[in-house]
C-alpha cells in the first residue's frame, strides 16, 4: 500500500511502499529542471522517509523517459536570483535541501534515464548507487554558463572519477554517455530503457530485506573513509557496529540461517538506544557556503563523507580522537626531553672521567682544543693505569 508524502508543490512526488521510499522529480515540461519549489520540499520528503521505520531505502527519479534532471532551471534566475536578496534566499533553499540529504541515514539510489546535467549530476551525486539507461547523458556544463563550483564539489567529483575524467568533464562542460560514465566510475550499472525500472526494483528491495543496523554502520564507516584521519570519527563507527551484535536483528539473523529461512529483521536495539541522527550540518560533502550550496555546487551523495562546519562538535568521539592525539605528541615530547637529559648526563660523567673541570664562564677546562687532542691521545697509551695528567 501506498503512503504519499503531503507536499506544497505538484513538481514533486513523493511515497513509501514495501519499504522503500520513491522521490519524483515531476517537471517533465522543463526536462525536470529544479525549480525553487522542488529543492523547498526536499526537507519534508527526506525528513519524512527519515523518521519512518518502514522505509529501509530510497529510490530518487525523474517524470517521464527524458530526463533525470537537467540541471537548475534557468527560467526562475531572473525572479529568484538577480539580487542580493533573492540570492541569499536562494542559497538557504539550496542549504537546506542539501543538509536533508546528509541527514537521512538510509541508501538512495538514483534511477537515471535519459538527461543528468548540471544540478541533475550533483543530484546524483548523493545516491549511494546510481543506475542508468544506455541512453542517458551526462555532463556539467558550468562552463557554458559561467557558474563557479567550490572546492569541496570538485574534490568530490576527483575522487570518485580521477583527475583525468574530472578535469574533461569539468572543463568541456560536454555531455558524455552512460559508457563513458561507467567506465569512470562515476555510475554503478547501465541497463537498457526496459530493464532500468526493474534492476532498480529488484536493488531496492534487496537493500529493504537486509539488516537495517548492519547497513546503517557500513554506511558510516564508508562516509568516514574520504576524510583526513583527524577527523573521522572512528569512535562512533564503533558504536554502531557493537550495536549490531548486541541487538536483537543480529539474534534473528543467526536463527533465519539455521532454520534456513529469510530473516525478518525489526531494526531493533534491546540494550542500546538507536543511533543518533546525522549532524545537522551533515551536507555528506563538507562545508560548503551558502553561495555553493545554493547554486548547485557538487556535493557528494549521501555516502560520502560527514564533515560538519567550523564549530560544530555534534560527537564527542571526533575530539576523543583528538585527545588522543594529543596524549601521543605530548608523549613523544616528554620522551624527548628525557633522552636529551640522558645523553648530557652520560656526556658530563665521560667529560668528568678524562679529568675535565667545569669553570662558570670557561665551559669544561682552560684548555684549547690541541690540549684536548693531546689529552684524549695519552688517556688512550695509559688505559692500565687510567690516570691522565693535565698541566
Amino acid at each position: 500500500m501506498k503512503h504519499h508524502v503531503p507536499l506544497d508543490t505538484d513538481k514533486m512526488l513523493a511515497w513509501s511502499e514495501d519499504g522503500i521510499g520513491w522521490m519524483v522529480f515531476n517537471n517533465p515540461d522543463k526536462l525536470n529542471a529544479m525549480g525553487v519549489a522542488m529543492n523547498a520540499a526536499i526537507p519534508t520528503i527526506m525528513h519524512t522517509f527519515r523518521d519512518d521505520p518502514d522505509v529501509r531505502v530510497v529510490v530518487m527519479k525523474g517524470a517521464g523517459d527524458r530526463a533525470f534532471v537537467s540541471g537548475a532551471d534557468i527560467s526562475e534566475f531572473e525572479a529568484q536570483r538577480s539580487n542580493p536578496e533573492t540570492i541569499a534566499k536562494y542559497d538557504r533553499i539550496g542549504a537546506a535541501a542539501g543538509r536533508a540529504y546528509g541527514e537521512l541515514d538510509k541508501p538512495i539510489i538514483a534511477m537515471i534515464q535519459g538527461f543528468c546535467m548540471g544540478g541533475g549530476l550533483l543530484t546524483a551525486l548523493r545516491a549511494d548507487l546510481r543506475i542508468a539507461s544506455d541512453d542517458s547523458q551526462f555532463g556539467v556544463p558550468a562552463a557554458r554558463l559561467g557558474l563557479g563550483y567550490g572546492y569541496a564539489g570538485v574534490k568530490t567529483l576527483v575522487d570518485l572519477v580521477g583527475f583525468a575524467a574530472a578535469q574533461e568533464i569539468l572543463l568541456t562542460g560536454k555531455r558524455f554517455p552512460a559508457a563513458d560514465a561507467a567506465r569512470w566510475n562515476l555510475i554503478n550499472r547501465v541497463t537498457t530503457r526496459d530493464d532500468l525500472e526493474p534492476t532498480v526494483h529488484d536493488l531496492a528491495a534487496t537493500i529493504a530485506q537486509n539488516a537495517p543496523m548492519t547497513i546503517r554502520a557500513i554506511r558510516r564507516a564508508i562516509q568516514e573513509i574520504p576524510k583526513d584521519p583527524d577527523h573521522r570519527n572512528l569512535t562512533e563507527v564503533d558504536r554502531l557496529v557493537q550495536a549490531c551484535f548486541a541487538s536483537a536483528d543480529y539474534k534473528e539473523g543467526r536463527t533465519a540461517f539455521m532454520e534456513k529461512r529469510r530473516p525478518a529483521f525489526q531494526d531493533r536495539y534491546p540494550n542500546h538506544p538507536p543511533p543518533p541522527s546525522p549532524p545537522p550540518c551533515g551536507d555528506p560533502l563538507g562545508p560548503l557556503s551558502p553561495r555553493d550550496a545554493g547554486s548547485q555546487s557538487l556535493r557528494a551523495g549521501s555516502g560520502g563523507s560527514w564533515v560538519c562546519g567550523t564549530g560544530s562538535r555534534w560527537s564527542t568521539g571526533i575530539e576523543g580522537e583528538r585527545e588522543k592525539k594529543r596524549g601521543r605528541v605530548l608523549g613523544r615530547f616528554v620522551l624527548v626531553l628525557i633522552g636529551g637529559f640522558v645523553v648530557f648526563l652520560v656526556l658530563l660523567g665521560i667529560g668528568l672521567s678524562l679529568g675535565f673541570r667545569f669553570e662558570p664562564g670557561l665551559g669544561f677546562g682552560p684548555f684549547h682544543v690541541h690540549q684536548a687532542v693531546d689529552l684524549l691521545v695519552a688517556h688512550q697509551g695509559d688505559e692500565k693505569s687510567g690516570i691522565v695528567q693535565v698541566g
